[in-house]
């Protein structure tokens, strides 16, 4: 086993802590430049920096997937569900059924919803690191085209995000090895 990467988990932590300063100035960034120009800063970067250190730590673990990621979405999913369907009183019909609202990653699930996606890609992944340099940079060319493929990352929240950020999350599997064993500052 790999001996942990404290940086890693420094990246990831700079990662959220963005994240929920940038949910935070949303509200405001219109209203002020400074605010503004500092919101558009940190969501230039912030998601790919995030999937990037996942990918650099990602390991396939059906278990995992299962135990703490698969039950996390449907439960979130469904508590969003039953807010949507009360709260907002949302009319499924118009937006594919309840089916899809429930396989369908709403708002702010879409990362979990991404992750299981890009952690069922890691086998694939790893096989194509192995292989090589050449092999990897390949591999890399296939996920910017399938970020590329999923189009632009829209507002609001929407599956494309699966896709548009999936180069950064295969970008730190293909090269994880090379990042912290061939590369000296």
């Amino acid at each position: 086993m790999a001996p942990r990467r404290d940086y890693i988990d420094e990246l990831k932590g700079l990662g959220i802590l963005l994240v929920v300063f940038g949910h935070f100035m949303e509200q405001y960034r219109m209203n002020y430049p400074f605010v503004s120009s500092t919101f558009f800063c940190i969501y230039a970067f912030h998601m790919a920096l995030f999937c990037a250190c996942s990918g650099l730590v990602a390991r396939f673990n059906p278990r995992k997937l299962i135990t703490q990621q698969l039950w996390l979405y449907f439960l979130g999913q469904s508590l969003m569900l039953v807010f949507r369907a009360v709260v907002l009183r949302e009319d499924f019909a118009e937006s594919g059924g309840v089916l899809a609202a429930l396989l369908l990653p709403w708002r702010h699930m879409w990362y979990l919803y991404a992750l299981m996606f890009w952690m069922l890609t890691v086998p694939l992944l790893r096989a194509i690191q192995r292989r090589g340099l050449l092999a990897s940079t390949v591999g890399m060319a296939a996920a910017i085209a399938i970020g590329l493929l999923g189009g632009c990352v829209n507002w609001p929240f929407d599956l494309g995000r699966v896709f548009s950020f999936f180069p950064f999350f295969a970008f730190g599997v293909l090269f994880a090895a090379v990042s912290y064993t061939h590369l000296t500052l």
